[in-house]
């Protein structure tokens, strides 16, 4: 029977499936990137879901996520311009660090070296909250701006 081709919709297998009774269990692999249970300072809420800028380099947002590979998690920090969605910056590594952010952060400015007043967007992650990250963005003149504590919506276009 192994050696007989049986085409069948997918529509087909969940109608038997529910029939018998089977369902699927599936595990997630889940990661959390944002750990904002810290005592650090929180920068305002510049943007308040306002994503929509005149112009490039007015706006950068950031994340970090996390990829599942063979070797284990690859976490990537990623930046990008809200005025096209471009990713401007971004950095790779098997940490999620402060210098992992930093990393992806400069390249992004060497590469487009925004003029000052940009609005550097992220979440309230402990790397965005570092005091070595807030000296780093106020030295290249960026203004730091992070999410409020618990909504997604806040660094939704990232």
């Amino acid at each position: 029977m192994a050696d007989k081709e049986i085409h069948v919709s997918h529509y087909k297998v969940r109608e038997l499936r529910t029939e018998m009774g089977i369902r699927s269990k599936q595990v997630r692999a889940f990661k959390i990137t944002t750990d904002s249970n810290h005592n650090q300072p929180v920068a305002p809420n510049l943007v308040q879901q306002e994503f929509e800028v005149s112009e490039f380099g007015e706006l950068w947002l950031t994340d970090i996520t996390y990829i599942r590979t063979a070797e284990g998690w690859l976490y990537l920090c990623s930046h990008q311009d809200a005025y096209n969605g471009e990713i401007v910056g971004y950095a790779m590594a098997q940490r999620m660090t402060r210098n992992l952010f930093l990393q992806s952060l400069l390249k992004g400015y060497a590469l487009h070296k925004p003029s000052p007043g940009l609005i550097h967007h992220s979440d309230r992650g402990s790397q965005y909250c570092a005091g070595e990250v807030r000296e780093k963005l106020n030295s290249l003149g960026m203004k730091q701006s992070m999410s409020r504590k618990g909504s997604c919506y806040d660094n939704a276009p990232i």
